[in-house]
């Protein structure tokens, strides 16, 4: 039995999109809260209309913002329930909004993320296998239709819609937390009579969480689309089965792909794991960081 290497997830890759997040989340974050902010300092006077934008390279805005914080303490200690008022009145106003712009940005890094992922596994797949002996030709063979500059099969293009919409929504997960987190802030500022200090206390925990949240994500992620875009691959390449490699985890590993390792399997069915009940795949499950070497037909 001729096998080809496992292919190693992209940590460049995944470093990259973990970045992405933290630089789209860091920047959400803050448009919502200035906004919120903006609308506070002007609260009773503001029609609800008005639209807000908070610019940081403004000097005008950069002193309205200095402002602000007084005027916030003095709302929360002087008119408590008008501040919660005002609050859960203009973020639910703009909710909608602030979420479709989220969403339009999320899909454009996803995008990006999955593009740039399926051209790194796939030129590292292709290395493996021709390594193992699959000559140039087949490469070419299969992908004679892709009109891509990088080795990819059709089979694998198919799925790639799919891995953008289950990372696009991923990130939407993360930016709706994060709205739940900015009116828990103020809010507890409310019930607590507090002052615009333990609200940006509040957020800086909140964004700590949000921060290891999406370093998970982009682990996760990149354990799991290597995987998937690897068997679609061997699908157009005629590549069916598959050996199991367990790659333990950082503290911990699944007992049930311990005894896996070294199984040879359908590439189409996967293993069962008896601690789900069912068939899964390498990197399927949430922080499995198995693999699988590619059997080469006879």
């Amino acid at each position: 039995m001729k096998t080809a290497r496992a292919v190693q997830p992209n940590l460049g890759r995944q470093a990259k999109f973990k970045k992405k997040l933290d630089t789209f989340l860091r920047s959400f974050r803050n448009r919502i809260l200035n906004e919120i902010l903006l609308y506070l300092s002007d609260a009773g006077g503001l029609t609800e209309d008005a639209s807000l934008t908070f610019r940081p390279d403004d000097p005008l805005d950069r002193a309205r913002l200095r402002n602000i914080k007084e005027r916030i303490n003095r709302l929360v200690l002087r008119d408590p329930d008008r501040f919660r008022r005002n609050v859960d009145d203009f973020i639910a106003r703009n909710m909608g909004n602030w979420i479709r712009t989220a969403d339009r940005e999320t899909r454009q890094i996803a995008e990006w993320y999955v593009k740039n992922l399926a051209a790194d596994v796939s030129t590292a797949q292709k290395a493996s296998l021709k390594a193992a002996g699959i000559p140039d030709s087949v490469f070419a063979y299969e992908m004679r239709q892709t009109r891509k500059h990088f080795f990819i099969t059709p089979q694998a293009i198919n799925e790639l819609p799919g891995m953008v919409a289950d990372t696009t929504s991923l990130i939407s997960n993360i930016t709706t937390s994060e709205l739940t987190n900015i009116r828990s802030a103020f809010m507890d500022a409310y019930e607590g009579h507090g002052t615009y200090s333990q609200i940006v206390e509040a957020l800086g925990r909140s964004s700590s969480f949000t921060a290891q949240r999406a370093q998970r994500v982009a682990i996760d992620q990149t354990l799991k689309l290597n995987q998937q875009i690897q068997q679609a691959n061997c699908k157009g390449l005629g590549i069916t089965r598959g050996v199991w490699i367990h790659v333990p985890g950082k503290y911990t590993s699944r007992e049930s792909h311990i005894e896996m390792n070294g199984k040879e399997f359908d590439l189409s069915k996967g293993l069962y794991d008896k601690e789900v009940g069912r068939n899964v795949m390498p990197g399927e499950l949430y922080w499995c960081r198995c693999q699988f070497r590619s059997i080469l037909p006879d």
